[in-house]
């Protein structure tokens, strides 16, 4: 069947864990069969969308169990169950796969729609929703007020579009289908965007550009230093009041970036200060608004009061309390507050959230002490390490040269359990590098020693020779490798000195492997000499 042509998936953790269950129940083979066939139609009447994976990970690993020997009464009622649960498992994947299908049909019907839209952007007035409402303008913009009302039209066809763009990308998502058909559609959805997002941004600045210099000049003509008229704007409170919110309600309507918002909200808000105190009615406005302050205040300082009484009893930890006083912040931005509540909120919420942060930074510090205790044994560890390899080089001259192989190699597997820095490293290759050379020339010594009636001395006088010649190259490369490290400026004065330590080591092993060398070829002389 098409399904077993298909190298076989992997299996989840929980299907494997199911598998492994029935290869090793000591139940029959009819009740393992059994097993197998209710979690096949788990799989498949599970919430949200079958796991077709898992079903046809069981319904492979049954098959066999069908070929073994049990009655033949209970063969017929399950085989038949197993062949029904196949037939459903790929009914329903057929009509997942029709599905699918579908809502890529419908996902391009909208994509084709969206495409004949952007490509009529060229033709404005064909684009522009005409039965959007015109807002209200100020009389300072009544000359250019159809500008600003086409444009707005215009971004809001295309904010309409982008919305759409981002709506069917998400949609698209989440929709499965074959991954050359859903990466076509993408395609689309990006051609798309390339093409609506910078002339959305484009025509945002320009609408950005315009109302910040009609504010600036609003401004400057009413409530400048030079041209502000307390007589004349007490006279006509009213109007500027209307003009100032009009403007403000402008702002809002509009689709303009951050820092024009934000900058012809603090022109407007001057401008706005400026008539307090001209009339009973914003008096009247501000006694309302610090009444509603005062109820949101009051509101708030329960909610505070309340985190704070439940940390206390410990019934939140310090990190739950900071979360819940960070919503209460931004719950409190949201609503329009006077500044003497907003002061008096701030320093409660200062005051409860004090010994929260208190207890975190005990946390914290706790931690650090943790840490630094690790560290402090780790150190111990490598410096006890440390000194066994120097405690075992001083002892090579009077130990056993097959004892002392013995307790290097076991030295040298203690190292790759070993945590250590790259300092710390290098320290103990120099050390082993030590011991090593220790140890070669103390199985030099021992062949030296020999008769020099002996024919086998010369031969084993040019593998040594060899050997210190390899170890001679050996310690010239590393010597080069320090001196780069020297050379370079990214070492701090503690590492400077400790390379240096290093290159001095290598110095010292490069001149006791020359003089060995030079006693070597002098010890083969006098055998060939003699021969």
């Amino acid at each position: 069947m098409k399904e077993n042509t298909q190298s076989p998936p992997q299996e989840s953790d929980y299907v494997t864990t199911f598998l492994q269950t029935c290869q090793e129940s000591q139940e029959s083979l009819e009740e393992r069969l059994r097993m197998c066939l209710v979690f096949m139609q788990k799989t498949l009447s599970q919430e949200g969308a079958p796991d077709f994976k898992g079903f046809w990970q069981v319904r492979q690993f049954c098959f066999p169990l069908f070929k073994e020997t049990f009655s033949h009464h209970s063969r017929a009622q399950l085989w038949e169950l197993y062949t029904n649960l196949t037939r459903e498992g790929r009914r329903l994947k057929n009509l997942m796969e029709a599905e699918s299908s579908f809502a890529a049909e419908q996902i391009g019907l909208a994509l084709q729609d969206l495409e004949q839209q952007v490509e009529s952007l060229s033709n404005e007035d064909s684009v522009v929703n005409k039965n959007l409402e015109a807002p209200k303008l100020p009389q300072a913009l009544k000359s250019s007020g159809s500008m600003y009302v086409h444009k707005q039209q215009m971004l809001t066809t295309l904010n309409v579009i982008a919305t759409r763009i981002h709506g069917l990308r998400k949609e698209l998502i989440k929709t499965q289908m074959r991954m050359k058909q859903k990466n076509n559609l993408f395609s689309r959805l990006s051609a798309l965007g390339d093409i609506v997002f910078p002339h959305r941004k484009e025509l945002m600045k320009e609408v950005s550009e315009l109302f910040s210099q009609d504010v600036e000049g609003f401004a400057e003509e009413h409530f400048s230093e030079k041209n502000f008229c307390p007589d004349r704007v007490r006279r006509q409170v009213f109007f500027y009041r209307d003009e100032i919110k009009l403007f403000q309600s402008l702002a809002k309507l509009l689709t303009l970036d951050n820092q024009a918002f934000m900058h012809t909200r603090n022109l407007l808000s001057q401008c706005w200060d400026k008539l307090k105190g001209m009339e009973k009615e914003l008096n009247k406005e501000f006694a309302e608004h610090k009444h509603q302050s005062a109820l949101h205040a009051a509101e708030f300082s329960k909610q505070i009061l309340d985190v704070g009484t439940r940390f206390t009893e410990e019934r939140m930890t310090s990190d739950e309390g900071l979360v819940e006083l960070n919503s209460i912040q931004h719950a409190m931005r949201q609503v329009s507050l006077v500044k003497q509540d907003v002061i008096t909120l701030k320093d409660l919420m200062a005051q409860v959230s004090q010994p929260m942060h208190q207890q975190k930074q005990l946390r914290q510090q706790q931690r650090r002490q943790q840490e630094e205790a690790v560290e402090l044994e780790r150190k111990q560890k490598v410096q006890d390490y440390q000194q066994e390899i120097q405690s075992f080089l001083q002892s090579i001259s009077t130990q056993d040269l097959g004892a002392l192989q013995e307790q290097y190699t076991a030295l040298r597997q203690r190292l790759n359990g070993l945590v250590c820095q790259k300092s710390e490293r290098h320290v103990l290759d120099a050390l082993f590098k030590q011991i090593k050379d220790a140890l070669m020339e103390k199985q030099e010594a021992a062949v030296l020693n020999l008769p020099d009636e002996s024919r086998q001395l010369l031969e084993e006088l040019n593998q040594i020779l060899q050997v210190r010649k390899d170890r001679r190259r050996e310690i010239k490369l590393q010597l080069d490798d320090y001196r780069k490290m020297l050379a370079g400026s990214s070492l701090d004065l503690e590492k400077v000195m400790l390379t240096q330590e290093l290159v001095d080591q290598e110095k010292e092993a490069l001149e006791k492997c020359d003089a060995s060398i030079v006693e070597i070829e002098k010890k083969i002389q006098d055998l060939k000499h003699r021969s």
